[in-house]
C-alpha cells in the first residue's frame, strides 16, 4: 500500500503528465473531429449514453449536496465539513480559471451546452479535487480506487456528451490536482499548529462569514453566489451546531436512513423551491439563499434530528465531531 509520501509523489506526477500533454497537444486535443466522433458513437447506441449521463451527474451540483449532506448528518461531520470547503473552494477557483481563459464549447448540432466556457472542465476538476481529499484524508485503497475511476468517468462523459474537448478534461485533472496538492499541504500546517482550532469561538463565527464574504466581492462572477453562499452558511452552522445542538453522527440503522429523508426534501426545497422563483439578479439575492440553505445542513437538520429523536447530543465540553 502507498504511503502517504510515495502517494502525494503519485499525484505530482500524474499532475505534470497532464499538464505537458494539455500543452503539448493544445492543438489536436481541442480538435472539434474528435468530439464529433464520440458524441456521434454515443448517440448510436443510446444505453451507452445514458451510462455516461449517469457517470456526468457525479460531478453536478446536485449530487454532490446529496453525498455530502449524507456524509454529513451520517458518516462523519468534521470530514464532511472540510470536504465542502474544498469543493466550494475549488470551485470558485473553477470559474476564475475559466474566465481566465474564456475558452468556447465544442460547437455540436443538437447539443445543448451548459453556461459558461469550456477550458477547464469543472466537472473533472471539483471530481479531482473531492475525491482526491477524500483520497488523501481516509487513506484508503478502495477511496483511491474510486478516486481514480470517478475522474476517468466524469472526464469522458463530458468529452462523449460533448460539452467539452480533451484538453478541457486534461487540463481539468492538472489544475485540479495543482489545488488539491497546495490544499492538503495548507491545512496540514493550519491543523499542525491549531490555527483554527485554537481561536476564539467569535472571531472564528466572524471569519467563517466574512472571508467567504470578502470572496464573494472580489470576484462576484459565475458561481460564487452560490458558492460563497453556502460557505458562509454551512462555516457559521458547523460551528454554531458544536456550541449549541452537539448531536452525534452515530445512531440506530432506521435512524441513519431517516436523517437523509428529512434533511434532504428541505435542502432541496430551498435551492429548487424558493430558489426558483427568486430573481438572479441582484446576485445577492442568490448568496442570501445558498448561506441558509448551508445554515441548514450545518445547523438547522441537525437540530431537527435531535429533536425528532432522530440523533442525540453530546454531554460534556469536549465533544467529538465523530461519533
Amino acid at each position: 500500500m502507498l504511503d502517504d509520501r510515495l502517494w502525494r509523489q503519485v499525484l505530482g506526477i500524474v499532475m505534470a503528465a497532464a499538464a505537458f500533454a494539455t500543452w503539448y497537444y493544445w492543438e489536436p486535443l481541442g480538435a472539434d473531429a474528435v468530439v464529433i466522433n464520440l458524441v456521434s458513437w454515443a448517440q448510436n447506441f443510446r444505453a451507452v449514453e445514458t451510462v455516461f449521463r449517469a457517470a456526468t451527474f457525479l460531478g453536478d451540483h446536485e449530487f454532490y449536496m446529496i453525498f455530502l449532506s449524507i456524509l454529513l448528518w451520517c458518516v462523519d461531520r468534521s470530514l464532511g465539513f472540510w470536504a465542502a470547503v474544498v469543493l466550494l473552494l475549488s470551485g470558485t477557483y473553477t470559474n476564475m480559471l475559466k474566465d481566465f481563459w474564456a475558452l468556447p464549447r465544442p460547437q455540436i448540432q443538437g447539443i445543448t451546452l451548459p453556461g459558461g466556457y469550456a477550458f477547464p472542465s469543472g466537472h473533472t476538476l471539483t471530481a479531482v479535487t473531492l475525491w482526491g481529499y477524500l483520497a488523501v484524508r481516509l487513506f484508503s485503497r478502495v477511496m483511491r480506487i474510486w478516486m481514480v475511476f470517478a475522474i476517468v468517468a466524469v472526464g469522458i462523459s463530458r468529452i462523449v456528451l460533448g460539452y467539452h474537448y480533451p484538453r478541457d478534461v486534461t487540463g481539468g485533472v492538472a489544475l485540479g490536482l495543482a489545488f488539491l496538492l497546495v490544499y492538503t499541504q495548507v491545512e496540514r500546517r493550519i491543523t499542525k499548529n491549531a490555527l483554527v482550532t485554537g481561536q476564539p469561538f467569535y472571531l472564528l463565527l466572524g471569519a467563517s462569514l466574512f472571508l467567504p464574504l470578502l470572496l464573494y466581492i472580489i470576484y462576484p462572477g459565475g458561481d460564487a453566489p452560490l458558492l460563497m453562499g453556502f460557505l458562509m452558511g454551512a462555516g457559521a452552522g458547523w460551528l454554531l451546531e458544536r456550541r449549541w445542538v452537539r448531536s452525534k453522527i452515530s445512531g440506530r440503522w432506521y435512524q441513519l436512513i431517516l436523517r437523509p429523508l428529512v434533511g434532504l426534501p428541505v435542502m432541496f426545497a430551498l435551492v429548487l423551491g424558493l430558489g426558483g422563483i427568486m430573481p438572479t439578479h441582484p446576485t445577492h439575492l442568490q448568496l442570501l439563499l445558498y448561506a441558509v440553505t448551508g445554515l441548514w445542513v450545518m445547523l438547522g437538520a441537525p437540530a431537527v434530528f435531535a429533536v425528532l429523536g432522530l440523533a442525540s447530543r453530546a454531554t460534556g465540553s469536549n465533544v467529538e465531531a465523530r461519533s
